[in-house]
Parts: C-alpha cells; sequence; structure tokens
C-alpha cells in the first residue's frame, strides 16, 4: 500500500504561485502589486491567478486565493544562480517540520498563522530579533476579530513581520482557513488563538527546563 500523501489543493496553489514568483521577476511583482487589492481591483494578477482557478470559484474563495497569491510574492525573496528546475517546490515542508518538532504532530499537520506568530515570539530566524510578545498578541486578538473581508487588510500586515523575523508562513494551512473566513471566522480564530497560547506555553515549558536543568540540550 503506497504511504505517499496527495498534495492538498490548497498547497498545491501555493506551491505553484511560489514557483512562478521564483522564476519570473516580472510575474512576481504582478502579483505582488495586488497586495491588499480585492480581485476586482487586482489586474495585474489575473493573468497569474486566473489559470490557476476555476471559473465557477465562489467569491470568498477567489479572495483568499488572489490575497495569497499576493502575500506570497511579497514574501519570496531573490534566489541567484537558481536555474527553474532547481526551485524549491514550496517552503510549507520545513515549516511542517518545524510544526511536529514543536508540537509533537505529524508532518502532515499544517501549522496555522497562530502557531507562526508563536514562533515569532519564542523563536525567530538566526540572527533575527524576536517578536515582542505583547504586540504579537495584540495583532493576533485584532486580526482574529475582523470580518470579511476587512481581515485581508490587516493580514499582509502580519505576514510581512512574520518575514522580517525570518518565520515561515505555511500558505495552503492559511489559504484553507481564509476559504472558511466568511462563514466560519469563529472555529478559525479559535484554532489560532489556541495554537498561539499553546505553542508559547510549550516553549516557556522548555525553557524553564532548561533553566532548572542547564545540562538538559534541546533535540536536534
Amino acid at each position: 500500500m503506497s504511504t505517499e500523501i496527495e498534495e492538498r489543493p490548497s498547497d498545491r496553489f501555493a506551491r505553484r504561485v511560489t514557483e512562478r514568483c521564483r522564476r519570473d521577476r516580472g510575474q512576481r511583482a504582478a502579483l505582488r502589486r495586488g497586495l491588499r487589492r480585492p480581485p476586482e481591483q487586482a489586474h495585474t494578477m489575473h493573468a497569474v491567478v486566473a489559470p490557476l482557478l476555476s471559473a465557477s470559484v465562489t467569491q470568498e474563495h477567489e479572495y483568499a486565493h488572489y490575497a495569497v497569491a499576493a502575500m506570497i510574492a511579497a514574501s519570496v525573496r531573490d534566489r541567484p544562480n537558481v536555474e527553474p528546475t532547481d526551485v524549491e517546490p514550496t517552503n510549507v515542508t520545513d515549516a511542517e517540520q518545524v510544526a511536529a518538532a514543536d508540537a509533537d504532530i505529524t508532518p502532515h499537520n499544517r501549522p496555522n498563522l497562530g502557531q507562526s506568530l508563536a514562533w515569532a515570539v519564542c523563536r525567530p530566524g538566526l540572527g533575527r530579533r524576536a517578536m515582542n510578545r505583547a504586540n504579537a498578541e495584540k495583532r493576533l486578538h485584532l486580526l482574529v476579530r475582523q470580518g470579511y473581508p476587512g481581515v485581508y487588510q490587516h493580514l499582509a500586515g502580519v505576514v510581512r513581520h512574520l518575514a522580517t523575523v525570518d518565520v515561515q508562513v505555511s500558505w495552503g494551512q492559511l489559504l484553507d482557513d481564509l476559504c472558511q473566513w466568511r462563514y466560519r471566522r469563529d472555529q478559525v480564530a479559535k484554532r489560532w488563538l489556541q495554537s498561539y497560547y499553546r505553542t508559547l506555553h510549550e516553549a516557556d515549558r522548555r525553557a524553564e527546563q532548561q533553566k532548572d536543568n542547564p545540562s538538559l540540550e534541546e533535540p536536534a
């Protein structure tokens, strides 16, 4: 029996957008210009995003896909001397591996935005200054109070802040959450908040253990 896990549609969309952004600066710029714009005003994005979506996609799902595509474009960095065939499929895998180590879950469970914000506080990228815990909490609580489509105006700033501290975002998970936002916001908000506080609690617990027993080392 095959153990291969079928790629989720949201992860496939994120992978394709990421590949295009890394392969073509023009397409990346076209997507980035749509940041914080609804699909009706994101004229430069259609050439890239429209072929990846069904013509029957609902309005709220369309908005989510366009918003995530623009945020991916704003987060992708230049990778000099990398040929298109060498482009990594997506950065979701790295985030999944970290999630599995931090939360003792399977690699197929993707981290949500709450967990990513907690990482920004307790484990930013190498050489990056951690996000202030009070500011991270404030941003998250402000975000989960937003309705549709107002959430997109605040979300872009949160994601940009995560990029400054070199924290990965699971774009596929974020896309799935945003597709539910209009009618299931409370459930999505609960998951983000719970993940945020659980991740910080676990980080604090580990820090306290190390403080009490300095000989303990973090697992590789």
